[in-house]
């Protein structure tokens, strides 16, 4: 249930008293079906006396989900919402609009696996264990006041992305390590009080070692709390069959801006880090109120901006709904994604340059084989063929490293002399077995490679577009992660990019197309594959060749892709 500013109207005794609601709690309905049921789960803030079921208001089922007005600061019991105190994992959300929740006494959400998002600003104190023990979904906790976090408090929240405490100075009470974020996600990134830094003796507190040292993860030290002015001029730029491109002026900063938050009916949905964004996973016909927050570099959150008004009523675009119901592209957001990438591609002028773009959305074998630019299942569509052993999930393919591979059937002659591009996204950071990632060669009539070999075992980034091997001229990439593209529009040089910047400018040359068929995940070696990748793909293209502005906008374009299906680097 998404949250709506609408305003309710309550009889009896509060006539006359218009309440908006504040409080959602999504899933629970089955069990928490009165205001008396959850006041039983609250007290009062500060002196903890049972609360009083006359100070919910407007209490609303919707479907699986509650909501109702809350006036009063409260605290919320020992294992209010526990799974191992018999509570139902059911609960995928709670949301304090008002920051009223100030108090959680232990084992609050305990084992509520399938929360996605928990809105308590207000809260300052997290007393006894495991109020967020394995919630495995949430990717977020911002305790903007809290000050003290208990002993297991975050244990296994295998997806927590981000931990905003910047006034917590006790980590399970002693500055030794407390198991405090046991098993919570590698990389994890916590925004911490700066005494933080030195009290273990001059050393990083206990806890927040383990996140940089277990969890290859970072600390950072919150040294000024200044918020960033409130954006006052958010508009729509553009209406989508499903999604809007909002569009707003950078707001002041003292610490800058990181990237920016944008929210539909008060619920978080995309972000951003251009002063233009887009809502995505719309209906079509429906009315959206939208808001958006800027975050700096500290991770302090602005006040929410002006509130903007809009009905989705775009059309899709005739090449992207080709793609979606060829590839059985279901899902909203993933629509969204498609519908935008298609008209940036467009609009940057980049989709007649392209013969083939692998999108690997769907997550199915079945998804991930077509091309966007040509959805037919066909070869000469450059329709994909898996062969060998790959993985195929939401973030894309992921080849065994010995025999997997998929073949374009795209080669030089498709694309034309001197006119020769592809690229290749890799999402993670990996040891190289060798492989390249994404390529073709030939020794007759003449030797040529057209390849993207981004970490070698050496550490270096090869690439080659229609070249002779005397290209392979290394460049150090300790990080695999990023968006490679390997280009030529001319017969002299070869052009490499890593993330839209160029990195190479190889003099090299070029005598005639490559004849074979490009690979993903190996080297086609006159019709043979060899040289297999054990690297993840996120995303692929062929096509012409492309300039510095075009390969800076195609890597902008995908990015803004990514970034709306949650894998962007």
């Amino acid at each position: 249930m998404s949250f709506n500013p609408l305003q309710y109207y309550e009889f009896g005794k509060s006539r006359g008293v218009t309440y908006v609601n504040n409080t959602f709690i999504g899933g629970v309905s089955s069990t928490i079906n009165t205001a008396s049921l959850l006041a039983a789960k609250l007290a009062y803030y500060p002196s903890g006396l049972a609360f009083d079921v006359a100070d919910i208001h407007n209490f609303t089922i919707v479907g699986n989900d509650i909501e109702c007005y809350i006036g009063v600061n409260y605290n919320m019991l020992f294992q209010a919402f526990s799974v191992s105190n018999g509570f139902p994992n059911i609960m995928t959300y709670y949301r304090d609009f008002d920051n009223h929740c100030k108090i959680l006494n232990g084992g609050c959400f305990e084992g509520q696996n399938f929360i996605t998002d928990l809105k308590i600003e207000g809260v300052t104190s997290s007393i006894n264990l495991y109020n967020f023990n394995s919630l495995f979904l949430l990717k977020e906790i911002y305790l903007p006041l809290c000050t003290n976090i208990i002993e297991l408090d975050f244990y296994d929240c295998r997806s927590l992305e981000v931990a905003y405490l910047p006034l917590c100075t006790s980590y399970g009470g002693t500055v030794a390590y407390n198991n405090v974020f046991l098993l919570c996600k590698q990389g994890l990134k916590v925004y911490a009080e700066p005494t933080m830094e030195t009290i273990n003796g001059g050393g990083v507190e206990g806890d927040l070692d383990y996140v940089t040292s277990t969890l290859g993860g970072s600390v950072s030290y919150v040294t000024d709390l200044t918020s960033p002015n409130t954006i006052t001029d958010l508009a729509v730029n553009t209406v989508y069959e499903t999604a809007l491109k909002l569009q707003w002026t950078e707001p002041t900063s003292t610490n800058g801006i990181d990237f920016y938050e944008i929210y539909v009916d008060g619920v978080f949905n995309n972000t951003s880090k251009e002063l233009t964004g887009y809502a995505v996973g719309l209906t079509n016909s429906t009315t959206y109120n939208l808001t958006v927050i800027s975050v700096d570099n500290f991770y302090n959150k602005s006040l929410v901006s002006n509130n903007v008004t809009q009905q989705i009523n775009g059309a899709l675009d005739v090449d992207a709904q080709s793609f979606i119901t060829n590839a059985n592209i279901t899902d909203q957001t993933q629509i969204s994604s498609i519908e935008i990438l298609v008209d940036n591609l467009k609009t940057d002028l980049l989709w007649t340059k392209m013969n083939a773009i692998y999108p690997f959305i769907g997550g199915t074998a079945f998804s991930h084989k077509y091309n966007l630019k040509d959805p037919r299942d066909l070869d000469v569509a450059f329709r994909l063929q898996f062969n060998g052993t790959l993985t195929h999930s939401a973030s894309g393919i992921l080849p065994n490293g010995s025999n997997g591979y998929a073949n374009t059937f795209f080669d030089g002659n498709d694309s034309g002399l001197h006119n020769h591009h592809i690229s290749i996204y890799i999402p993670n950071n990996t040891t190289s077995n060798g492989g390249v990632e994404i390529g073709a060669r030939q020794e007759t009539p003449n030797l040529q490679f057209t390849q993207l070999n981004v970490k070698f075992t050496d550490n270096n980034f090869y690439g080659a577009s229609q070249s002779t091997v005397s290209v392979f001229i290394p460049y150090l990439n300790v990080n695999s992660q990023g968006f490679y593209t390997t280009s030529r529009l001319v017969s002299t040089q070869t052009v490499n990019y890593k993330n839209g910047a160029k990195i190479q400018t190889l003099l090299n040359n070029s005598t005639e197309t490559i004849g074979n068929d490009i690979y993903i995940g190996a080297r086609n070696e006159n019709g043979s594959p060899s040289l297999f990748s054990n690297r993840e793909f996120s995303f692929a293209t062929c096509g012409k060749g492309l300039t510095d502005l075009e390969a800076t906008n195609l890597y902008n374009t995908i990015q803004t892709y990514q970034t709306i299906l949650s894998r962007n680097i």
